[in-house]
């Protein structure tokens, strides 16, 4: 995440958390004016110590901060209590308001995006990993360095469809 994009986090957290920047400064003992300048994205990514002392104020793990500051990686390796305080979702939108949490889950399920159900989320993990011959045989192949044509790809489907006969549906 950029420091324009960190600063865009941090000013919505600030504003969930319904604290004005000196409200935040008096809680946290960070400066209103160095929150300003993160915010604005001009002072780059605060240290893991100024992350420390806002986490509490904004409402938020330490741990969440540090993994949007760049601090923390999916590499990282962490204690399962860690893990726990890293549980989240954002959602930037084009207005640049920032969704977090159950708000974020509901604007994503609102569009589509997310399974509504535990069947409909292992029926989507099941149909990612698919991926059907045809629609396959669509897109540019190439073999051994030649993109094969339209009619080459045809010729495909038609063997597969020779050697699997009991996959050809019925017509």
């Amino acid at each position: 995440m950029n420091p324009k994009e960190f600063g865009d986090y941090l000013r919505s957290l600030r504003k969930d958390a319904n604290l004005t920047m000196r409200r935040l400064d008096a809680l946290s003992g960070v400066s209103h004016s160095y929150i300003s300048q993160l915010e604005r994205g001009e002072r780059g990514v605060p240290s893991p110590e100024i992350l420390k002392k806002m986490a509490g104020p904004l409402g938020v793990p330490y741990g969440e901060l540090m993994y949007y500051a760049g601090y923390l990686s999916n590499e990282t390796e962490l204690s399962e209590q860690e893990r726990e305080g890293l549980e989240f979702q954002l959602v930037y939108l084009p207005n640049r308001k920032v969704l977090r949490g159950e708000e974020a889950n509901a604007y994503l399920r609102s569009q589509g995006a997310l399974p509504t159900s535990i069947e409909e989320a292992e029926n989507a993990y099941k149909n990612a990993n698919e991926l059907e011959m045809l629609s396959f045989l669509e897109k540019e192949i190439t073999f051994f360095g030649y993109k094969l044509s339209k009619d080459e790809r045809k010729r495909i489907q038609e063997m597969l469809e020779l050697m699997f006969p009991h996959y050809v549906p019925k017509e």
